[in-house]
This record gives structure tokens, C-alpha cells and sequence, in this order.
């Protein structure tokens, strides 16, 4: 098994989104700045996955104050692999890709995970450490 990360600070937001993120200790923090739009999505980029390998499972891992990662979606060569929505977490987690891991063979350069985020609050954030995928 091998595994392919990048870190918290890679965090990209939505063109559109009225989020804002900051370098903080090495971790990517995400900030609501519209009380209008708290719901939005942020992206990583996942360079140089292994060589004729199967994405098993995605890896997130993060610390929430009042926020939540409401939906995951993986785009490879172009395409949108998966997506989960409904998914409800507030705290790291890992999400098993098994069932679409054959359309996850890798032999491109290059995944984007996508993560629907959800804030309750102005005073809400997420503190982002990493974002990986674990291969077969």
C-alpha cells in the first residue's frame, strides 16, 4: 500500500466562495467572511499519485470549531471519479473509495479532492492538516 498527501496549506477555495484562508503554523485555516454564504467548497490537489495503482480510501484530516464537511467529490483525468454527499463530519476522517476504485487506477499525474464545507457561524472555521489517498 502506498499513500500520496498533500498538506493543510495547498487549501484552495471556490472562485466565488466568500471564504478566506491563512498559512497558520503550517495548517490551512478556512474563515466564512459573508454571514450570507456559509456553505462553499475547497479544493486539494494531489500531485504524482503511484504508478498502475487503485485509490482505496481518502484521508482527511482536520479540526473544526463549529463547521463541517458535508460532501467529498475526487476528479481524475478530467472526470469526476466520486462524490459522496451527506457526509457530516466535523473532525478527521477517512472515507473508503472501494467501490468506484477500478475508474481510480492511476497512470495521470494528478487528483483534485473537492470538500464541500458547511460554517454555522461567522465565527466558525476549519483547520486544515492534510488531504491524502491511500493506493493499492
Amino acid at each position: 500500500m502506498s499513500y500520496s498527501s498533500t498538506s493543510g496549506i495547498a487549501v484552495q477555495v471556490e472562485d466565488g466562495a466568500s471564504f478566506n484562508t491563512k498559512v497558520q503554523d503550517g495548517i490551512g485555516l478556512v474563515v466564512p467572511t459573508n454571514s450570507s454564504q456559509l456553505e462553499g467548497r475547497v479544493y486539494f490537489t494531489i500531485p504524482y499519485p503511484p504508478n498502475s495503482s487503485t485509490a482505496q480510501d481518502v484521508h482527511i484530516n482536520f479540526v473544526s470549531t463549529s463547521a463541517t464537511v458535508v460532501s467529498i467529490s475526487i476528479y481524475y483525468d478530467g472526470d469526476c471519479r466520486f462524490t459522496k454527499n451527506g457526509v457530516r463530519q466535523s473532525q478527521s476522517f477517512v472515507q473508503s473509495l472501494k467501490s468506484t476504485a477500478s475508474s481510480m487506477s492511476t497512470d495521470k499525474e494528478g487528483i483534485c479532492v473537492a470538500l464541500g464545507l458547511k460554517f454555522n457561524a461567522m465565527s466558525s472555521n476549519i483547520d486544515f492538516l492534510s488531504c491524502g489517498i491511500s493506493f493499492a
